[in-house]
């Protein structure tokens, strides 16, 4: 049981950090693509969205979102299997 309170409030600070990552390497220009970053927890773990609708845009221009997604996912395998 201890076990998996401890794997549980590791999971929680993987996943407070993972959400960090993408929120801190955002491009600020209005704050809105910011404010628009959400987590939803899922029964399998959880997923970070932005809904803003010129992502897209921003994306192509920027490319934050590609390296937050490689960056949180070396974080979240370095922090897990140690």
């Amino acid at each position: 049981m201890k076990d998996m309170e401890e794997f549980r409030a590791k999971f929680e600070t993987v996943k407070r950090r993972a959400f960090d990552i993408f929120f801190n390497n955002a491009p600020v220009d209005t704050g809105r693509l910011r404010s628009m970053i959400i987590m939803i927890d899922t029964p399998t773990g959880f997923v970070i969205s932005n809904d803003v609708d010129y992502m897209q845009y921003v994306e192509d221009k920027t490319g934050w979102f590609a390296r937050s997604m490689e960056e949180t996912f070396n974080y979240i395998v370095r922090e897990m299997t140690i």
